[in-house]
């Protein structure tokens, strides 16, 4: 993937989410490996792309907080560090769970989709434009786990999600069964496989 179509997939990742904070001081939370994390203000992009420069460039995964942080949060957020979400989510790692939300129609159908991979099979994050405050999170999130099922370990308002315009490293477990280094992609029209 050329590096403008990555900065341009990471910043349409990143505005979707930003554009959901109720002020300029909540956060949005990037991770390296989801252990090392910085937050960012919602106009500032530029410095969250230099955080995730850094991390590709030492072959970390690198993921986004679907979900707002408050403002004093400026490493990794626990549930209590969780303002509240624009989206609600889900990650589908098997199949079954990638055709049942590939299979939904208007208006069940997800905002963005983040494809993970692709071998050895397709894997996907969904996105679903829904104002939930901090109690609604968890229960939206399962209630798409329960419908689709999707991972049921992906409802928590803290979770990391991959960031779109990244590269993906595999551990070596991974590599073993036939995962491989692959881009992460933005879909937002992605029926008609616009990115």
């Amino acid at each position: 993937m050329k590096m403008e179509t990555k900065i341009y997939e990471r910043q349409f990742h990143f505005n979707e989410i930003a554009k959901t904070a109720i002020n300029k001081d909540q956060r949005i939370e990037i991770s390296h490996d989801c252990k090392a994390s910085k937050t960012f203000r919602p106009d500032e992009f530029e410095l969250a792309n230099n955080w995730i420069e850094e991390g590709q460039a030492k072959k970390k995964n690198i993921y986004i907080a679907p979900a707002i942080r408050h403002p004093h949060i400026k490493g990794r957020a626990d549930k209590n560090g969780v303002a509240h979400s624009g989206y609600a989510w889900a990650d589908a790692d098997d199949r079954d769970a990638v055709d049942c939300i590939l299979e939904l129609q208007p208006p069940q159908e997800p905002s963005f989709i983040i494809q993970t991979g692709t071998v050895p099979h397709l894997r996907l994050h969904a996105y679903w434009r829904a104002d939930l405050t901090v109690r609604q999170i968890e229960n939206a999130n399962k209630q798409i786990i329960d419908r689709l099922g999707t991972d049921r370990a992906c409802f928590n308002q803290d979770r990391l999600m991959r960031m779109a315009g990244t590269r993906s490293h595999p551990p070596q477990s991974k590599l073993d069964r036939g995962y491989i280094e692959e881009d992460v992609v933005i879909y937002v029209n992605w029926r008609n496989n616009d990115r």
